[in-house]
Formats: structure tokens, C-alpha cells, sequence
């Protein structure tokens, strides 16, 4: 008994946050026919990856609403972006956002996962809404509170957690951008 014990331990391995953070990105963007993810690789004080954007304002956009580095505690994950040439330079982010809904637009159109982008005057807040479908989001990660092993959300809870906490201040006053699920009818 103890022995088969020691060798179910053997097998668990649990994911590093970094490699969590890569398929959540992969989960939302990878279904964008336009946005090209690649593995993760070591990189100094941690891990990193690429995302090949050819759509300069998508790629823009993109970067403006992720950050460029994440950091774990003593680790890191570095997220670059690049365009269309491999040996173009990295994408810079919008030091202001004047349009936060062309940025939701520009970032995710063709993106299986969206179902629209909404702006609404809320008594002199705008909320600019990226709405995803209603699906859940699943990928396996070794999570031992799933039976299966898997990683289990909505694509607004994982966008709520990929955001940039820096893009809150590029925002036009009184502007706030929400990420929301379609209504299931």
C-alpha cells in the first residue's frame, strides 16, 4: 500500500505559475487566427515567450493590455511581442489609451472567444465591456482541487488576471474597461 502510495507522488507535478500564466494567455489569444503564441522558454530571472502579431494595431493593442514582465516571487515571466518580421523590434504599448473600445476592438476582433465590445454611459462613467462567449475556458494544469486535473475559468476571470494594473492610468477619467460573459438564454 505504501509503496503504491509513493508511486502515485512520483507522478504529481505540479505547474510553475508561469507556465499557468502561458496557457492562459494561450487560452484567450491563441484563438485569434491573427496571434501566433509560442512555448515558453528560460530565460535570466525566469521564463518568457513570444507572440507573433502581423496586425500592427492588434499587436498595439495587445501589448497595451498585457504586461510586459509578471513577476512570481523570486521568478519572473517576460512577455514579447513582436510583428510581422521576426528581427522587427519588440511592439511598444499606448502611453495613453484616447479610445479604450478601439483598443478592446483592435485587440481582440477575430478572436473566436469574443461575442461583442459595449460602451455604456453609467451617469458619467463610461464602462467599455469586452463581452466573451459563454464557455468555459480549460486547459490541463495539474490542479489538484479539479478531478480531472484541469484548469477551469471564464475568459473575464482570466482577462481580469492577464491585465496590465498600469493600463488603469492611461485611461481617459472616469473610463474603466470590464470584461464580461454573454448572457445564456
Amino acid at each position: 500500500m505504501f509503496e503504491t502510495l509513493m508511486k502515485l507522488n512520483e507522478d504529481v507535478k505540479i505547474n510553475p505559475p508561469w507556465r499557468e500564466c502561458h496557457l492562459m494567455v494561450t487560452s484567450i489569444f491563441g484563438k485569434d487566427s491573427d496571434v501566433f503564441i509560442r512555448e515558453l522558454y528560460a530565460a535570466e530571472g525566469g521564463h518568457g515567450f513570444i507572440m507573433q502579431i502581423p496586425n500592427e494595431e492588434k499587436a498595439v493593442a495587445i501589448r497595451t493590455l498585457l504586461p510586459r514582465v509578471i513577476n512570481f516571487g523570486n521568478s519572473s515571466l517576460t512577455i514579447i511581442i513582436i510583428g510581422r518580421h521576426e528581427t522587427a523590434s519588440e511592439i511598444k504599448p499606448l502611453d495613453t489609451v484616447a479610445d479604450p473600445e478601439k483598443l478592446i476592438k483592435d485587440a481582440f476582433t477575430g478572436n473566436k472567444r469574443l461575442s461583442r465590445v459595449l460602451s455604456r454611459d453609467m451617469g458619467g462613467f463610461v464602462n467599455v465591456a469586452c463581452v466573451f462567449k459563454p464557455e468555459v475556458v480549460q486547459f490541463y494544469n495539474d490542479d489538484l482541487s479539479d478531478i480531472f486535473g484541469n484548469y477551469n475559468a471564464l475568459a473575464q476571470d482570466i482577462m481580469k488576471c492577464l491585465l496590465d494594473k498600469d493600463l488603469i492610468a492611461k485611461l481617459p477619467q472616469r473610463t474603466q474597461l470590464v470584461f464580461s460573459t454573454e448572457m445564456v438564454s
